[in-house]
């Protein structure tokens, strides 16, 4: 499935878009370059960022080694993440993705934007749909965004790698998806880069 189609179609068991064989609860892994990662990304997201009015950058940390993952499920991720971070960000407002290290050594991953936010109360019912995954929106959603589901997707996802996502927020400033992923995913010999 291209790039593109990976923006617009989510990895849902049962999916008709899956191709046949495939399984969400599989990982076909690799190791990769968070370089390449992050660069994906943008170019899948630049253009409606654009239209939108909002600056959508990434950083990575020099140090950052590879990360032995899927690569489709890995953008499938920050795919969900970014489209969120877009969607709750007004024109002239920043979305950030960054690869960074833990002190302890393991790989992390965010996305950040200065978005509408999100109140103290409210982040703890966000944060109980996307374990439940619930389908339908919450009070805390303007009805021109969409509901949870597409953090409940990620969760799913980053736990078949082991990982660990955490979301933190605050009214009127803005909102930060943290995905971590445990010691074991992080490749200590080089490795070549497989293209994204």
């Amino acid at each position: 499935m291209p790039d593109r189609d990976i923006w617009r179609t989510a990895i849902i068991p049962g999916s008709k878009h899956m191709s046949a064989g495939a399984s969400p609860f599989e990982l076909d892994e690799q190791a990769l370059s968070p370089t390449d990662i992050a660069d994906s990304i943008v170019r899948i997201a630049q253009d409606q960022a654009v239209s939108l009015g909002i600056d959508l950058s990434r950083s990575v940390e020099p140090d950052v080694p590879m990360l032995w993952a899927d690569p489709r499920k890995l953008k499938q991720i920050l795919l969900n993440l970014v489209s969120n971070a877009l969607k709750f960000t007004k024109p002239g407002g920043r979305v950030a993705i960054q690869m960074y290290r833990e002190p302890d050594g393991r790989i992390g991953m965010s996305v950040s934007d200065t978005g509408v936010g999100i109140a103290h109360d409210r982040l703890a019912i966000l944060k109980e749909d996307m374990l439940k995954g619930r389908r339908e929106p919450s009070p805390i959603y303007h009805r021109r965004y969409d509901g949870p589901l597409g953090l409940w997707i990620s969760r799913m996802l980053v736990e078949l790698h082991g990982a660990t996502i955490d979301i933190e927020s605050k009214l009127h400033i803005g909102t930060t998806a943290k995905v971590i992923f445990p010691k074991e995913r992080t490749v200590t010999a080089p490795a070549p880069r497989c293209p994204l």
